[in-house]
Parts: C-alpha cells; sequence; structure tokens
C-alpha cells in the first residue's frame, strides 16, 4: 500500500509541477497583444480568450494538491480562513439588507490568492526545478512584454499617452519577475545563468519603464532597497553601496544624458506631466472626506460616487466603513505584516528571504492600486504560489 501511495504521490508531484510551467506561461501570454485583440474581437469585457483553460488548469492543479493537504495545518492557511469565513459573513449580511454584492464580488478575489498559497505550499521542488520554473514564468513575461512595446508603441520609446492593454496588471506581472531574476540569480552558482537572469532583470525593468506602468516601479525600487539593506553585513558596505550606486548614475548621466530623459518622460510624459499621480491625490482627498462623513457604513448604501480609489485599504474604507471593512483589512495586514517579517527573520536562510519579498510585490503595488494584492483575476498567483513554497520550505525545508 505504501507503494502504491508514493507512487500515486510521485505521479501527482510530477503533474503538479508541469501544470505549473504551463499555468505560468498561459498567465504571461495572456497578455500578449495577439491575445488580447482577438479577445477584444470576440466580445470579451473582462478576462481573454485563455481565461478559461488557466481556471481550469488552475483548478486541476487545486485539486492534485488536495491529496497532501498538509496545508491545513500551515497558521497561514488557518488565519487566512478565519477572516475569509468573517468576510463572508459580512458579505451575506451586507447582501442581505443593503442588496450590495460589491464584498461578495470581493471575496471571490480574495479566494484566488488562498487557492494559490494551497498549492504553493504542496509542490515540491528541488532548487534546479524552482530555478526553472521562476525562469519559464520571466521569459514568458518579458516576452510579452517585448510584443506589447513593439505592436502597440512601436519600440522602446515614451509614448504621451499610456497605449499598453492592461498596463496595471502587466507591470506588476513584470515587476514580480524583475524581482525574481535579481534575487534568485545570486542563489545559482552558474556563471553564465547568473548574468543571464542580472540581464534579464535589467531588460524587464527597461520594459516596466518603457510601458510607465510607475505602481510597478516604485515596487520595484522599494523591494530593492529593502532586499540590499537586508543583506548587508554592516553599516558600513551599505554606505559603500549607496556610494557606488550615486557615482555609477553620476558617470551614466555624464556619458548619456538622455537615460535620465527616459526615465523623467516615463514618469511624467502626457496628460500627467502636472500630476505624477494622475489624479489619486484628488481621488483619496475625496474618499477620505465621505468616509469621515459616514466612518461606520462608509458607501455600503450605494451614495458615494468618488469611484476607484486606487490605494487598497482606503477603498475598502470607502466601500464599507469600519463597521464591514475590518475582516478584509485584517487579512490584508496580516499578510503584509507576515511576510515583511519572514522577510528579516530569513535573510541569512536560501531562497526565503527573497521568496517573502518577491510576495511582498502585490502589496507594495496595492498602495497605489484598487485590486492588488487579491488579483485582479490571476496577476498575483505567480506572488502567493511563491509565498506557500517559500513558507513550506522554512518550516519543512522542501527545497
Amino acid at each position: 500500500m505504501n507503494t502504491i501511495g508514493n507512487t500515486v504521490e510521485n505521479t501527482f508531484d510530477f503533474l503538479k509541477r508541469v501544470g505549473m510551467l504551463i499555468l505560468f506561461l498561459l498567465i504571461d501570454i495572456s497578455y500578449h497583444p495577439t491575445v488580447v485583440n482577438m479577445s477584444h474581437a470576440a466580445g470579451y469585457e473582462s478576462g481573454t480568450i485563455l481565461s478559461r483553460y488557466i481556471v481550469i488548469l488552475f483548478g486541476s492543479i487545486f485539486i492534485l494538491s488536495v491529496w497532501g493537504s498538509s496545508f491545513i495545518k500551515a497558521t497561514v492557511f488557518k488565519r487566512y480562513i478565519l477572516w475569509l469565513l468573517w468576510t463572508f459573513i459580512v458579505a451575506v449580511f451586507i447582501y442581505a439588507i443593503w442588496h450590495n454584492d460589491s464584498m461578495l464580488i470581493e471575496l471571490r478575489s480574495i479566494i484566488i490568492p488562498l487557492i494559490a498559497f494551497c498549492i504553493g505550499w504542496e509542490i515540491k521542488l528541488t532548487k534546479r526545478s524552482f530555478l526553472l520554473i521562476v525562469l519559464v514564468f520571466c521569459l514568458g513575461n518579458i516576452f510579452s512584454g517585448v510584443s506589447q512595446v513593439m505592436t502597440n508603441i512601436g519600440g522602446f520609446k515614451i509614448a504621451d499617452q499610456y497605449l499598453v492593454d492592461s498596463k496595471n496588471e502587466l507591470g506588476a506581472i513584470l515587476a514580480s519577475g524583475c524581482l525574481s531574476l535579481f534575487f534568485f540569480s545570486s542563489e545559482t552558482r552558474n556563471n553564465f545563468m547568473k548574468y543571464l537572469m542580472l540581464a534579464l532583470a535589467i531588460g524587464t525593468l527597461l520594459i516596466i519603464v518603457t510601458i510607465r506602468a510607475r505602481a510597478a516601479l516604485l515596487a520595484v525600487i522599494i523591494l530593492f532597497l529593502l532586499y540590499v539593506t537586508m543583506r548587508q553585513k554592516d553599516a558600513a558596505k551599505m554606505v559603500l553601496s549607496i556610494l557606488g550606486v550615486a557615482i555609477l548614475l553620476v558617470f551614466v548621466y555624464f556619458l548619456h544624458p538622455s537615460w535620465f530623459d527616459f526615465f523623467n518622460s516615463s514618469l511624467h510624459a502626457g496628460a500627467q506631466e502636472d500630476d505624477f499621480t494622475s489624479g489619486r491625490i484628488n481621488t483619496y482627498l475625496d474618499a477620505i472626506s465621505f468616509w469621515a462623513r459616514h466612518p461606520f457604513l462608509g458607501n455600503v448604501a450605494l451614495t458615494g460616487t468618488v469611484g476607484w480609489v486606487h490605494n487598497y485599504p482606503l477603498l475598502q474604507l470607502y466601500r464599507f466603513g469600519l463597521l464591514f471593512s475590518w475582516p478584509i483589512l485584517i487579512l490584508y495586514f496580516y499578510l503584509f505584516i507576515k511576510l515583511f517579517k519572514s522577510a528579516i527573520k530569513s535573510k541569512n536562510t536560501m531562497f526565503a528571504c527573497e521568496g517573502y519579498i518577491v510576495a511582498l510585490t502585490p502589496f507594495i503595488i496595492s498602495l497605489l492600486e484598487p485590486t492588488f494584492p487579491f488579483g485582479p483575476g490571476t496577476a498575483t498567483v505567480y506572488n502567493f504560489i511563491i509565498f506557500g513554497l517559500i513558507e513550506r520550505k522554512v518550516n519543512d525545508s522542501v527545497i
């Protein structure tokens, strides 16, 4: 019986690994301009023609993961489920009283990252397999990113208007890939692979700047600085690193000033040149003003007209007030703090510190976007799979 069980488990592990590779490729390719244009032609208002296959594959991998189901022992899973249940209860109450289904829709978005976490927890990978999966994901999003740049913008130049389809979602995926390439390159002893990953990381950053995904760029900068700070053995080395970067920037400026113009145009070109936040600050102020007038119920009664607030915690307060937003906000801040503290505690453990920081990417972006970190759709599946995989590694040393 044990032999049969081991055979089944090994088969499931193989299928999950292959399934994950295909899943990441499908998610990446769903942002390719050809797929996006075909989806528009087919009448898709959300998602793409690949969405159904991504959902089927995602669900199938999760079903295979239930075989082990050791994720139910994970503290993150238990607390996630607790606040998910509270969110469901509150969502049903809101719908029953005010016929407002906003939290029910939000509930669906929150479930997807939980499933991704469970999948990551249950997948057993060698170091080589892990790096392969990361590389496949990154190559896929680079391919779609370059295709978007060449097709919609016409090359690596800054357009006055945003021309890239699903720019914010693609930017988040590219940011996760950029950080993964940089962080995990330090864990390979193959010099060719190391320098290849670093070169791809720089190329990915160039795509992010070109498509003007500013929230993604900010996340890359913040998390890169966090990683460099944590990896320094003493303050002196950190100061030397900062001075080294400063000297390099001055050298690049005198060598080729147009590089600075390129970055500056990415941040300020077009209609937003007088407002770096693209109107976000005004929306924040309107949302805060509305919430100050309705602190307990927020917009539950559907009386506000502020619209999308590009800050996830503030959006929940605006939509549901203090009385009803608390289970979502507690889950959000629990995961945020958990990832940050885990990255600090595991800074000397291979892959762990890097993995936690990569998983933090959608949380940083959520400070400037309305749907992250729990979506939209499968845009953050990679991050939560990495989260589950690293959390299992720290507990059981799977990798």
